[in-house]
């Protein structure tokens, strides 16, 4: 099996508290990265300014990504400033975008998956991501179909397309606010199963995060809710929503049921919440820290 993830890799600048800090960013970035660490193979489409490739593509290239870096004359780049100790709520200004991608940044894609994840709507649209679908599973990070740039802060903003895009999709993921913005449904738990009603490509399986709540998955098998494993410290929240969705991407394709995927994604996730930037931990940390929880399968 193999992972294509296309997406913009980012320049982000993350305040928490006093901290400030720069660093690379993205869906694509943080969900590359957590496949190549659990042993997938993937290549990467981005697209940056050239000046800025060497440093935001250097920990990829030495993860052993297949890299294509499209031109743009601007690098995506974020203000993320996290809320409170918890980091469950960020305000984001974005400073720049970079080129949107077109249906030829897919000539390279082969792979049984297509890990998809725009930022904002202008990133990809309804046709990429129906030719995507033509290509392979799509596998889609919908944030991009609620986040709109306006005057320089990140607005959520539901796009008029969005269910279009949705019936070439065969997995989802968003996290609360974005489900209730997709779907007008508070509860979380509705919402994933509005959500997996909408996809139109097997296996219909929606993921709505919650940060420390865990998160719901909604599909054919009904709903199922995971819960967060325990930090040992809160460092950045930044990326785990990333990291859940790859990791249990990772694990669906090797055959485990949801829950079991599930739970590995959340032990992924908790990993990257406790250091700064992408996950970075070997398989078999992981689930020493699931068996220390009480197994693959426990779930709440």
């Amino acid at each position: 099996m193999s992972f294509h993830t296309i997406g913009h890799i980012t320049q982000d600048r993350i305040r928490s508290g006093a901290d400030m800090r720069e660093q690379p960013g993205g869906a694509a970035y943080y969900g590359a990265l957590t496949l190549l660490r659990l042993g997938e193979r993937v290549a990467v489409t981005t697209r940056m300014a050239a000046a800025d490739r060497a440093a935001l593509t250097r920990e990829l290239d030495a993860a052993g990504a297949k890299l294509t870096v499209g031109a743009s004359p601007a690098t995506t780049t974020f203000d993320n400033n996290w809320i409170g100790a918890a980091m469950t709520r960020r305000e984001q200004a974005v400073a720049a975008i970079a080129a949107p991608f077109t249906v030829e940044d897919l000539a390279a894609a082969d792979a049984s998956v297509l890990h998809l994840g725009p930022l904002l709507a202008s990133d990809m649209d309804v046709h990429f991501i129906e030719c995507a679908a033509a290509r392979g599973s799509v596998a889609l990070d919908a944030q991009g179909m609620v986040r709109s740039a306006r005057e320089g802060f990140v607005k959520e903003e539901p796009q008029d397309d969005a269910a279009a895009g949705l019936k070439w999709v065969s997995f989802l993921k968003v996290d609360d606010a974005e489900a209730a913005a997709l779907t007008g449904e508070a509860d979380p738990g509705r919402a994933a199963r509005r959500l997996a009603d909408q996809l139109g490509r097997h296996p219909h399986e929606a993921i709505v995060t919650l940060a420390e709540r865990g998160a719901f998955i909604a599909g054919p098998h009904g709903l199922r809710h995971i819960a967060a494993l325990p930090a040992k410290r809160r460092v950045d929240a930044t990326g785990c929503g990333d990291t859940f969705f790859a990791a249990y991407l990772a694990r669906r394709q090797r055959g485990d049921d949801v829950a079991a995927a599930g739970r590995f994604a959340a032990a992924c996730a908790t990993f990257t919440l406790e250091r700064r930037g992408a996950f970075d931990a070997s398989e078999r940390r992981v689930l020493a820290r699931l068996d220390a929880a009480g197994g693959v399968t426990a779930n709440a």
